[in-house]
């Protein structure tokens, strides 16, 4: 019976062990989970700063995109106007070429 006895406190303290054993690995699986967690959120972090950051960069291009292709397209308004212009310009030299003929004939 001693020996039974003995087998029996034993196993119940292996068994006490065993259980807080299990609860401090619970807790420590727990904590490393907690810091994965965190490590994670930062490195997220981290990405979304990097993403607004390029974000922001590509904004500027696009403004600056934008900039140049307004002037472009103003100086190509700008040089179309010129060239009718320079085209109604001679349309009315030709026609008053004509008329100074037309005047020549009638004196």
């Amino acid at each position: 019976r001693a020996t039974a006895k003995r087998k029996d406190t034993f196993a119940a303290d292996l068994k006490k062990r065993l259980d807080a054993a299990t609860a401090e690995c619970d807790k420590l699986k727990e904590a490393a989970a907690n810091d994965e967690s965190e490590v994670k959120l930062r490195e997220m972090r981290e990405e979304v700063d990097r993403k607004q950051a390029l974000i922001v960069q590509l904004k500027s291009k696009a403004e600056e995109e934008a900039k140049k292709a307004a002037a472009l397209a103003a100086m190509s308004e700008q040089e179309r106007n010129s060239e009718s212009t320079q085209r109604l310009r001679r349309e009315v030299d030709r026609k008053t070429e004509i008329i100074k003929t037309h005047d020549k004939k009638i004196d």
